[in-house]
């Protein structure tokens, strides 16, 4: 044994092959401590058997035989003892590693089971791990149920503007249908008069009906002239068809550029879907929008309405909160919403600053 050590030590590093060391290094962790352990077990019996039997004077190849026996009983026992302790302590990490196999497959269920033998720190690791895995399944379940009531408040739009076109627009051009066929058969001019001024009339209120359902669609005001023209155009139109009073104001810093283009649009929906459910939903009698543009962007809409349960409502709420902070997240903007029973309804939108600078509306 000697001897192949004093040979080892005579061994350039450059001799020693590449491989072999990358393959050491590469050893599973387990292995690398019961190793270590055992050589230097095995190394302690072998220089302290020498040692005590030298200073006692025994016979010299009684020393040697005597040693490397103990040395070899040492090694293998340490290995033994080393094993069963390095097991139990590197269980839990094996349990991470094949947990984490599991995640990378698609089981988002698995979870690393409490561990009787982990350290405090393996177990807050696998703490960690566990919680990190339940709110990535939460999240997808939120994504799952977002994603149903998108395509459940597509087809309701879909539902809403086929009745529209079926209740109004179609049966306004079949009205201007009938009087044509009536006109094709009169000879009188007084009732022809009659007839092209009431299919006049009807093909005015067809047209407004169409221009009605297309701005609620998409407002051509905000692609032309922007979110504070297409606030104020909605809301007067909103004002004139029913009784709520509905009053909007707007500051803004001096800009010579327009908002962001996603901006405008989450402002304006989450507007149109505030004021919509105060009016439909709360009955109320005076609605305030106010738009702030400067540093951040604020919207603000309060309503005089019945108010509601803020978390009753938000744990069954459809389409309309839950979309509002959806839009809201779009451009790392946050909702707040206040509301009490009786005491009215804020819904506040604010965009921060640094998604302004990142999209290059301010320096």
């Amino acid at each position: 044994m000697a001897k192949a050590l004093k040979e080892l030590e005579q061994t350039p590093l450059q001799n020693i092959p590449p491989n072999f060391i990358l393959r050491l290094l590469r050893m599973p962790l387990l292995l690398k401590v019961l190793l270590a352990n055992s050589i230097i077990v095995g190394i302690g019996a072998f220089v302290g058997t020498w040692l005590t039997t030298f200073v006692s004077g025994g016979d010299e190849h009684f020393t040697s035989g005597l040693a490397l026996f103990l040395t070899i009983i040492g090694f293998l026992f340490s290995g033994l003892v080393n094993y069963a302790v390095l097991r139990a302590a590197f269980q839990p990490l094996s349990e991470l590693q094949q947990t984490a196999g599991a995640v990378r497959n698609g089981d988002l269920k698995a979870r690393i089971k409490r561990s009787l033998v982990a350290d405090h720190q393996t177990e807050e690791l696998a703490n960690t791990f566990n919680t990190m895995l339940d709110a990535l399944e939460e999240r997808n379940q939120q994504l799952r149920a977002t994603a149903a009531q998108i395509i459940k408040a597509q087809e309701d739009e879909r539902t809403r503007i086929a009745r529209e076109l079926h209740d109004e627009t179609a049966q306004s051009l079949t009205a201007a249908m009938v009087r044509l066929k009536f006109l094709e058969k009169s000879s009188n001019i007084d009732d022809l008069k009659k007839g092209l001024n009431e299919l006049r009339a009807i093909l005015s209120k067809t047209m407004d009906e169409v221009r009605e359902l297309s701005r609620n669609l998409r407002p051509s005001l905000l692609d032309d002239q922007g979110l504070v023209a297409a606030l104020e155009s909605y809301i007067q139109i909103i004002s004139e068809r029913l009784p709520s009073k509905i009053t909007f104001q707007h500051k803004e810093s001096d800009h010579s550029i327009r908002l962001p283009e996603m901006v405008e649009l989450v402002c304006y929906r989450v507007a149109q879907e505030a004021i919509t459910n105060a009016i439909k939903y709360a009955q109320a009698t005076k609605i305030e929008a106010l738009l702030t543009i400067d540093s951040k962007v604020t919207l603000s809409i309060k309503d005089d309405g019945t108010g509601f349960n803020t978390e009753k409502t938000y744990e069954k709420a459809g389409l309309g909160l839950i979309g509002m902070r959806e839009r809201a997240q779009l451009v790392s903007g946050s909702l707040h919403i206040s509301s009490k029973p009786g005491n009215g309804t804020e819904i506040r939108l604010e965009i921060p600053l640094q998604y302004l600078k990142d999209t290059g509306y301010i320096q």
